[in-house]
């Protein structure tokens, strides 16, 4: 359950009927505190780095996210490929983010996560995204809360 001093956490998504939850790494930062340390793929509210307030129901649970208790400044993106561009030429798209501060995760090839910096050009990201979304390339979403007090969609 741990990895570099890292530990899990699980988040329930009782409204996504394809995952149900999602497991993050995160940093024990004691009293139940924990800072996020990879981009969320299903969740929305909650980001990289943001700090939040999690409890293991029991001993051999992980804990489960129940808040945010602050928030970093990182922003979430998520983008699935709907062309036929091989894994290579989507990573290189992706990369191209990176002079706005914002960088990847890969999920399988086709769905990646994306976290925009607090110093990063959020607009500028979700322009490029949508210029690529129309020319059908992508689609994408963004990853704020959705439901106040949730982790999912209604």
């Amino acid at each position: 359950m741990e990895n570099d001093g890292l530990v899990k956490l699980h988040i329930d998504l009782p409204n996504n009927e394809d995952v149900g939850g999602e497991s993050l790494w995160a940093e024990d930062l004691g009293d139940n505190l924990y800072r996020v340390r990879n981009i969320p793929f299903n969740s929305y509210g909650i980001n990289f780095h943001d700090i939040v307030y999690a409890k293991a129901k029991s001993e051999e649970l992980k804990p489960s996210v129940i808040r945010v208790h602050e928030y970093k400044g990182h922003k979430t993106l998520r983008v699935i490929f709907i062309n036929d561009s091989s894994e290579e030429e989507r990573i290189a798209r992706l990369k191209k983010l990176n002079v706005f501060k914002a960088y990847y995760e890969n999920a399988d090839g086709m769905l990646f996560a994306i976290d925009v910096e607090p110093d990063g050009n959020y607009g500028a990201v979700c322009d490029l995204l949508f210029k690529w979304e129309n020319n059908g390339i992508l689609s994408y979403e963004t990853c704020e809360s959705k439901v106040e007090g949730r982790f999912d969609a209604s």
